[in-house]
């Protein structure tokens, strides 16, 4: 993912932490987490495609009865 995003445009993807964040993930993470099949709450997930966010919203309705809040903003290149 970061060599894409870096590919794709890196003055934007850094100027907006995406780079800083996916850099250190991957410097302290041994493989991507999966994190639907853990047992801790998260306050929050962060997605960058529309396609997972709608994935996460169903899963954590399945998995929680409580009310939750979800926000969803879209990066545009400027």
């Amino acid at each position: 993912m970061y060599k894409d995003l870096y590919n794709k445009d890196a003055n934007f993807y850094t100027e907006n932490g995406v780079l800083h964040m996916l850099d250190r993930n991957r410097r302290i993470k041994e493989k991507p987490e999966r994190f639907q099949d853990s047992r801790e709450r998260f306050d929050i997930i962060f997605t960058v495609e529309e396609r997972i966010f709608d994935q996460v919203i169903e899963g954590r309705k399945r998995k929680y009865e409580e009310k939750q809040m979800f926000l969803f903003y879209r990066f545009r290149k400027s």
